[in-house]
């Protein structure tokens, strides 16, 4: 959380000062111009790459108040100038005076922030977002029973959250919870007689295989018992619809028809990728680390307790996952890389 907060800070410092320069330069009239210009430019570039750095680094400053804590801040820093500091009638003590607008904007950041940060609410927006997009009545009973599939495909966050910096070992750290669930899933089809290829891939070219993303995934898998034959690293790929492109070549390539795959992602994530591998015409089965239990068992039958509504920065994260794939989820619909769940709750 700090981690996130110090970026925000920086690059909304960054866009301020920028934005100062170029109003002592630029007329007021074309400055709002080339504003709107930039944003409307930002807006389609984003569209197009969703996988470029440059482009989603810029777009974070963009999105900021779509997010929670962004927001917060956004309602924050009108609100500090309202803050006045004045001594009482005796000189003796300082008044912190607030005018009715900061007051106001506070009252709505406190809300907000009551709000996001509440583990029970964040966890019922992410159960509302995965059923709204998973058949329960489908899904459930093959989590239980997997079929056996041709091939076990891996997303990590890189993949799942495209357009972040280039860091194979942070983001495989990140996706620790992903890697063991596909080695559990591994196991579960080797227990049925299976054997099925495990797909991992890394965004960038297969330049140092000591530190890129791919080899790094493949050595992990190693480690957890999977034979390194069976694993196929596929390079330049950004994004979940580029690796169901990906799997799909793979699968010609090597005669497979019968295009069943076990799409391991994030609890969040899954409907997503699942809805990818299917518009390529794949017989796709999600998988998470705690998938069956937000998917298939009953909320309303845990209690509620009072930690369940204690505002936490857990709580404000979950939130902000959501609203980060619902809007990735929105985009994937207006691209037509995905369709929508009919037989979904």
């Amino acid at each position: 959380m700090f981690e996130l907060v110090l970026v925000v800070l920086l690059w909304t410092a960054i866009a301020l000062f920028t934005w100062w320069v170029l109003g002592q330069l630029i007329p007021k009239i074309y400055l709002t111009r080339l504003g709107i210009g930039l944003v409307l430019t930002l807006m389609v570039l984003r569209f197009l790459f969703p996988w470029d750095v440059g482009v989603a680094n810029w777009w974070q400053i963009l999105s900021l108040p779509l997010k929670p804590l962004g927001l917060i801040f956004v309602l924050m820093l009108p609100a500090a100038t309202g803050f006045k500091f004045a001594r009482d009638k005796d000189a003796k003590l300082v008044i912190l005076k607030l005018n009715v607008g900061a007051v106001d904007l506070l009252r709505v950041a406190l809300v907000v922030l009551l709000v996001t940060a509440n583990p029970w609410i964040s966890q019922q927006l992410e159960r509302s977002l995965i059923r709204s997009n998973l058949s329960v009545r489908q899904t459930c009973p093959v989590l239980a029973n997997v079929p056996p599939v041709d091939a076990i495909v891996l997303e990590t966050e890189t993949l799942t959250r495209s357009g972040q910096p280039y860091r194979p070992t942070r983001q495989i750290e990140r996706s620790r919870d992903r890697i063991l669930a596909a080695v559990r899933e591994y196991n579960r089809q080797v227990s049925l007689g299976n054997s099925p290829i495990v797909i991992v891939f890394d965004r960038a070219e297969a330049i140092d295989p000591r530190t890129n993303e791919g080899t790094l995934l493949r050595d992990e898998l190693v480690r957890s018992g999977i034979p390194a034959d069976n694993i196929e690293i596929r390079y330049e790929v950004g994004t979940v619809r580029q690796s169901a492109a990906a799997v799909q070549n793979s699968f010609q390539r090597r005669g497979l028809t019968n295009r069943r795959v076990l799409v391991v992602a994030d609890d969040i994530d899954s409907p997503r990728a699942k809805l990818a591998f299917e518009k390529f015409q794949f017989a796709a089965t999600p998988s998470s680390p705690n998938l069956n239990a937000k998917l298939c068992q009953n909320p309303t039958q845990e209690p509620i307790e009072i930690t369940d509504i204690m505002p936490t920065a857990e709580a404000m994260q979950r939130t902000t996952k959501v609203i980060d794939e619902f809007f990735t989820l929105s985009y994937y619909l207006m691209r037509d890389w995905v369709t929508t769940c009919d037989a979904c709750d």
